[in-house]
């Protein structure tokens, strides 16, 4: 499992955490999905986040891996067909794609839009930005994303773009002004330094 996996929880699964807030559980039972968070597992308790209906809600777990009934990565929702595409994020959708298929970049939509797609449960607003994660390979160079950028940065959206490799992320946007010396978020916590994939 990778950060930004949805996790579809069994009917009986239970957190592993201390203090829930009032908020989970209704939250849960809407939509039985939880986010992989950018943690090390720890034997067989996966770390998760819990997503609420406001931005203000938003609760780190862990979860036992038998609880996990699916695994949803953000690739697989790539070429997802979204049913509010009156919502500027989910209109890009099918945008991002085919500007990503240029470039035969593996892509996926994390946050509110993956979440929504990946649950079917509305968390998509009107304000809502479109969060992207890039698995770029050995064939896309610095300007090959670079162009990618420029052309998303046409549609009318915010779009934050994310580079995720096994030694961490970046921000796109981040990397393409410092490549060499990068925030990337790992696993143990932020590093500043060069990036590769």
């Amino acid at each position: 499992m990778r950060p930004h996996d949805l996790l579809r929880l069994t009917p009986s699964a239970a957190l592993v955490a201390d203090d829930v807030p009032g908020w989970v559980g209704p939250a849960l039972a809407r939509a039985p999905f939880v986010v992989v968070r950018r943690a090390e597992i720890q034997g067989d308790l996966v770390p998760v986040g819990v997503r609420g209906s406001t931005r203000s809600e938003r609760f780190p777990a862990w979860l036992r891996a038998r609880d996990i009934a699916q695994t949803i990565r953000p690739e697989a929702l790539a070429r997802a067909t979204p049913v509010r595409l009156e919502l500027p994020a989910l209109a890009a959708l099918p945008l991002v794609a085919n500007i990503a298929a240029l470039f035969d970049l593996v892509w996926g939509p994390a946050g509110s839009v993956g979440f929504e797609l990946a649950s079917g449960t509305p968390a998509v607003t009107d304000e809502s930005d479109l969060d992207v994660i890039l698995r770029p390979d050995a064939r896309h160079t610095r300007e090959a994303l670079a162009e990618f950028l420029r052309l998303v940065d046409e549609l009318d959206i915010r779009i934050d773009a994310t580079i995720e490799s096994d030694v961490g992320a970046v921000a796109l946007r981040e990397w393409l002004v410092s490549p060499e010396r990068a925030l990337i978020k790992t696993k143990s916590g932020p590093q500043l330094g060069a990036f590769s994939w």
